[in-house]
Formats: C-alpha cells, structure tokens, sequence
C-alpha cells in the first residue's frame, strides 16, 4: 500500500453480527494507487486478521492520488456496506466527478 497523499489504509468496518460472521471489509489503495474493497476474515484470535482470507470486492481506478474518500458504513436500517470513494479528482476536481453520481468514485451502496 501507498502511504504518501491521500493514500494507504482508508477505512474499516466490521458488519452487523460481527462475532457470529468473523470477518470485516477495508477500503485501501493498492501500490498502483487505486482504491480497493476488501474483506478478511480473522484468524482464531478474534483481534488479528488472516492475512491470505484477503476477498477482494471491489477495485476501482483512480485518476489522481488524492480525493480518495475512504469511509466505510453499514447502514442501521439495510444492513447495506456504503462506500465514501470520494471524487477520485485534483484541486478542484478536474473531472467533474463529484457531480457525476454514475461515477464509482463518488459514493455507492452494497449488500453483502
């Protein structure tokens, strides 16, 4: 993972019913910088992940390296995963992205 900008470890989340599932989701920027959607699960100790259980979700190209987003939520009504992915732009946003709701690099929902 990257670590300069906005970039490495974005976010984490545990899902509802976390002790009977055993698994949690991260949102983190692979060495080529694009944002990734992963689920681990955790080894027999509960507070240390198994790092080969690695499920990638999800990956989407960002255009720049920062206005990555990062924030991980599971809604309390859905149970859905929302994913903050930011407008993936520059200063002032290049591209327009966060006016484009179609885009993965704005924000989206999904069940697991």
């Amino acid at each position: 993972m990257r670590s300069n900008w906005e970039q490495g470890l974005l976010g984490l989340a545990f899902p509802p019913d976390f002790q009977l599932k055993q698994y949690f989701y991260v949102d983190y920027t692979d060495t080529s910088g694009n944002t990734v959607i992963s689920r681990f699960r955790v080894t027999h100790n509960p507070d240390v992940a198994d790092p080969s259980s690695e499920e990638i979700i999800l990956t989407v190209v960002q255009p720049y390296e920062e206005h990555n987003g990062g924030q991980l939520e599971f809604g309390p009504r859905d149970g859905f995963l929302y994913i903050g992915m930011g407008d993936g732009g520059s200063f002032y946003d290049p591209l327009g992205n966060g006016q484009k709701p179609d885009r993965l690099v704005w924000d989206l929902a999904m069940s697991w």
